[in-house]
Protein backbone atom coordinates (compact mmCIF):
# COMPACT_ATOMS: atom_id res chain seq x y z
CA UNK A 1 0.00 0.00 0.00
CA UNK A 2 2.98 2.56 -0.47
CA UNK A 3 3.03 5.09 -2.66
CA UNK A 4 -0.73 5.97 -2.51
CA UNK A 5 0.24 9.58 -1.11
CA UNK A 6 -1.66 11.78 1.32
CA UNK A 7 -5.16 11.28 0.21
CA UNK A 8 -4.40 7.39 -0.81
CA UNK A 9 -6.35 4.72 0.31
CA UNK A 10 -5.25 4.38 3.59
CA UNK A 11 -4.45 7.69 4.74
CA UNK A 12 -7.81 9.22 3.45
CA UNK A 13 -9.68 7.19 6.42
CA UNK A 14 -7.02 9.20 9.29
CA UNK A 15 -7.70 12.43 7.84
CA UNK A 16 -11.37 12.04 7.86
CA UNK A 17 -10.99 10.48 11.34
CA UNK A 18 -8.72 13.03 12.86
CA UNK A 19 -11.51 15.98 11.31
CA UNK A 20 -13.95 14.53 12.50
CA UNK A 21 -15.98 14.17 9.57
CA UNK A 22 -15.69 17.84 9.16
CA UNK A 23 -14.12 17.92 5.67
CA UNK A 24 -10.85 18.58 4.10
CA UNK A 25 -10.25 22.03 5.50
CA UNK A 26 -10.95 20.79 9.01
CA UNK A 27 -8.70 17.89 8.28
CA UNK A 28 -5.32 20.46 7.27
CA UNK A 29 -5.90 22.24 10.05
CA UNK A 30 -5.55 18.77 12.30
CA UNK A 31 -2.49 18.30 10.33
CA UNK A 32 -0.66 21.87 11.05
CA UNK A 33 -1.97 21.51 15.10
CA UNK A 34 1.15 20.75 17.38
CA UNK A 35 0.78 18.18 20.31
CA UNK A 36 3.20 17.24 23.03
CA UNK A 37 4.90 14.38 21.93
CA UNK A 38 3.81 10.82 23.66
CA UNK A 39 6.52 9.75 26.37
CA UNK A 40 8.68 6.76 25.98
CA UNK A 41 7.16 4.60 27.99
CA UNK A 42 3.54 5.57 25.96
CA UNK A 43 5.34 4.54 22.70
CA UNK A 44 6.22 1.23 24.43
CA UNK A 45 3.23 0.49 25.72
CA UNK A 46 1.96 0.93 21.99
CA UNK A 47 4.30 -0.88 20.47
CA UNK A 48 2.90 -4.14 23.09
CA UNK A 49 -0.68 -3.57 22.41
CA UNK A 50 -0.14 -2.85 18.77
CA UNK A 51 1.78 -6.42 18.97
CA UNK A 52 -1.12 -8.28 20.65
CA UNK A 53 -4.14 -6.70 19.31
CA UNK A 54 -3.00 -6.15 15.32
CA UNK A 55 -0.33 -8.76 15.18
CA UNK A 56 -0.49 -12.05 17.64
CA UNK A 57 -4.61 -11.80 18.01
CA UNK A 58 -4.43 -12.05 13.69
CA UNK A 59 -2.51 -15.20 13.77
CA UNK A 60 0.79 -13.87 13.52
CA UNK A 61 3.19 -16.58 15.15
CA UNK A 62 7.06 -16.15 14.68
CA UNK A 63 8.41 -15.18 18.11
CA UNK A 64 11.29 -13.16 16.21
CA UNK A 65 8.55 -11.35 13.89
CA UNK A 66 6.92 -10.06 17.29
CA UNK A 67 9.64 -9.68 19.42
CA UNK A 68 10.98 -6.95 16.60
CA UNK A 69 7.72 -5.78 16.14
CA UNK A 70 7.48 -4.48 19.28
CA UNK A 71 10.88 -3.19 19.88
CA UNK A 72 11.24 -1.03 16.12
CA UNK A 73 10.25 2.28 17.63
CA UNK A 74 7.95 3.36 14.18
CA UNK A 75 6.48 6.65 15.75
CA UNK A 76 10.56 7.95 14.53
CA UNK A 77 9.79 6.51 10.86
CA UNK A 78 6.35 8.80 10.25
CA UNK A 79 6.54 12.94 10.24
CA UNK A 80 6.10 14.52 13.89
CA UNK A 81 2.34 15.34 13.02
CA UNK A 82 1.44 11.70 12.46
CA UNK A 83 3.22 10.19 15.19
CA UNK A 84 -0.06 9.80 17.36
CA UNK A 85 -1.04 7.34 15.01
CA UNK A 86 2.18 5.61 14.48
CA UNK A 87 0.74 2.11 16.10
CA UNK A 88 -2.25 2.40 14.21
CA UNK A 89 -3.53 -0.85 11.89
CA UNK A 90 -3.16 1.91 8.55
CA UNK A 91 -0.78 3.08 6.29
CA UNK A 92 0.92 6.27 7.42
CA UNK A 93 1.79 9.18 5.09
CA UNK A 94 5.72 9.95 5.06
CA UNK A 95 5.68 12.41 2.52
CA UNK A 96 6.45 12.61 -1.19
CA UNK A 97 3.60 10.83 -2.25
CA UNK A 98 4.23 7.73 -0.09
CA UNK A 99 3.02 5.69 2.52
CA UNK A 100 4.43 3.52 5.64
CA UNK A 101 2.83 0.48 5.03
CA UNK A 102 0.49 -0.90 7.78
CA UNK A 103 1.82 -2.88 11.04
CA UNK A 104 -0.19 -6.28 10.41
CA UNK A 105 0.95 -6.12 6.58
CA UNK A 106 4.97 -5.96 7.70
CA UNK A 107 4.25 -8.58 10.50
CA UNK A 108 3.20 -11.11 7.81
CA UNK A 109 5.55 -10.57 5.11
CA UNK A 110 8.13 -10.49 7.50
CA UNK A 111 6.74 -14.00 8.32
CA UNK A 112 5.74 -15.46 5.13
CA UNK A 113 9.56 -14.74 4.11
CA UNK A 114 10.24 -17.09 7.36
CA UNK A 115 13.35 -15.42 8.72
CA UNK A 116 16.08 -16.85 10.36
CA UNK A 117 17.44 -15.85 13.53
CA UNK A 118 21.05 -14.39 11.91
CA UNK A 119 18.96 -12.66 9.45
CA UNK A 120 18.05 -8.79 8.91
CA UNK A 121 15.03 -7.40 7.32
CA UNK A 122 14.82 -4.31 5.77
CA UNK A 123 11.02 -3.68 4.29
CA UNK A 124 11.47 -0.74 1.55
CA UNK A 125 7.72 -0.89 0.25
CA UNK A 126 8.13 -2.07 -2.96
CA UNK A 127 3.88 -1.44 -3.92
Amino acid sequence: MTGLGLFGFGSHSIMARAAGGLGLLSALAFLGRQEAEPSAAAYQTQRREMVEWQLRRRGIRDSAVLDAMASVPRHRFVPQHFRSLAYEDEPLPIGHGQTISQPYIVGLMTELIEPEKTMRVLEIGTG
